[in-house]
């Protein structure tokens, strides 16, 4: 079921990335088991470039804050479906990986295209460097590790985004809070008095003031 059906309107945003932070916890505190000095980094990575990601965008911050990803998206439904989506995605990878990294279950390799072939065409001497070929070269905590940077990388493409959409939200206020000629007349003398002292200088904000020049 996707996360966008499971959480509330205040929070669609805010719980998802709460669920998300201790899976990185526990993901690296399973790694520093035995595991390689690889893996410990790439999760490692992982949960830093995901606070900077929630950090640039308010995600952690309490979703009635104006300066929340909560706020900043709150009409942007389509975005923040793609936001929710990605977040449910990333911790369903965390959690796979965790399960191996703690012995839950063992890791493998990915062979999803060695399924093809029978048990008589897998013993066959003759069809053995087509199953070396057919081979994937990773582990599929490799394969995890993986899906969950391309996960991080969907979440800072979607902030960009979001960066654009808040812009244009604050133009379309600034075009529908200035006043119009004749509307604010402290508005209209200041402009006046720009116009008065610097003739010759014109402002790519400069709008009429409802007074002839003439």
């Amino acid at each position: 079921m996707s996360v966008s059906s499971q959480i509330t309107d205040k929070e669609d945003l805010y719980l998802p990335v709460k669920q998300c932070m201790p899976k990185f916890q526990l993901l690296e505190d399973a790694v520093s088991d035995g595991q390689t000095r690889m893996h410990l980094d790439a999760a490692r990575n992982a949960y830093g470039r995901f606070k900077i990601w929630g950090l640039n965008l308010g995600a952690f911050r309490d979703p009635s804050s104006k300066s929340s990803i909560n706020w900043r998206l709150r009409k942007a439904t389509t975005l923040r479906a793609f936001i929710q989506d990605t977040l449910q995605e990333l911790e369903d990878t965390l959690t796979q990986a965790i399960s191996i990294f703690s012995g839950e279950r063992p890791d493998r390799r990915v062979d999803e295209l060695l399924l093809l072939l029978g048990d008589t065409e897998k013993a066959d001497p003759e069809n053995q460097e087509l199953i070396a070929f057919l081979s994937s070269p990773t582990t599929e905590v490799e394969e995890l590790f993986i899906a969950a940077q391309l996960c991080i990388d969907r979440l800072f493409k979607l902030s960009t985004l979001a960066r654009l959409k808040a812009r244009q939200r604050a133009n379309n206020l600034t075009l529908i809070n200035t006043p119009s000629p004749g509307d604010d007349p402290s508005f209209d003398s200041h402009m006046i008095y720009l116009r008065d002292k610097f003739p010759n200088i014109v402002s790519h904000g400069k709008r009429p003031t409802g007074h002839s020049s003439g």
